[in-house]
């Protein structure tokens, strides 16, 4: 991880480097999420869920965001942000890959309820992050991560049924590694790449 400047001065290049790692982490905590929908009657077939155990997939991770948001809090404040940010995308990206390879609906369950973990123990990270990178910026910084989030979610839904089923032979299994590829992208490039100042 980079440090940055003591003096409090931003270059150019370092502030975008800096907007650049927000807008990555606001898409890979995204793409996971919208990942599902457009193949989830691939994988109800497989499967074989019934619809009482559709309903609990797609409404699982809104549920695990909303129950760990305070533990994710606390977290940042014991850990700090940086290293929570770094272990929020690990686990979102090892636990998104898991989904492809889950046996069964247990597996997916568990899978995705520790995907929306990750995702849940990031986003409280985000305010820090962005007083401690970008002071004097923080409606940019934050639209960075807006921003980012926005378009992985939408060229997640919009890209998956045109391009990446066809591309992986029609494989939910397939399409859901594909997904999880940008978001170990994104957790290395955030630990490489990361001052550690939050």
């Amino acid at each position: 991880m980079r440090a940055l400047p003591t003096d409090g001065l931003r270059s150019t290049a370092t502030t975008l480097m800096l907007l650049g790692l927000l807008w990555l982490s606001g898409a890979a905590l995204r793409i996971p999420l919208l990942g599902v929908p457009p193949v989830l009657p691939l994988i109800r077939q497989s499967l074989h869920m019934s619809e009482t155990e559709v309903g609990l997939l797609m409404s699982m991770p809104l549920a695990v965001l909303a129950i760990a948001a305070i533990p994710g809090s606390l977290i940042v404040s014991r850990f700090g942000a940086t290293r929570t940010m770094i272990a929020g995308l690990a686990i979102t990206a090892v636990a998104s890959a898991c989904r492809s390879l889950a046996p069964g609906v247990i597996a997916l369950y568990a899978a995705t309820i520790a995907m929306g973990f990750g995702i849940a123990i990031a986003q409280p990270a985000l305010p820090t992050i962005v007083r401690a990178w970008l002071p004097a910026r923080p409606g940019v910084a934050t639209a960075a991560f807006t921003n980012g989030s926005l378009l992985g979610a939408v060229c997640t839904s919009w890209l998956t049924i045109p391009l990446v089923l066809p591309w992986v032979g029609n494989s939910w299994r397939l399409t859901l590694a594909v997904w999880a590829i940008p978001v170990i992208v994104a957790a290395v490039i955030f630990v490489v790449g990361a001052p550690p100042t939050a």
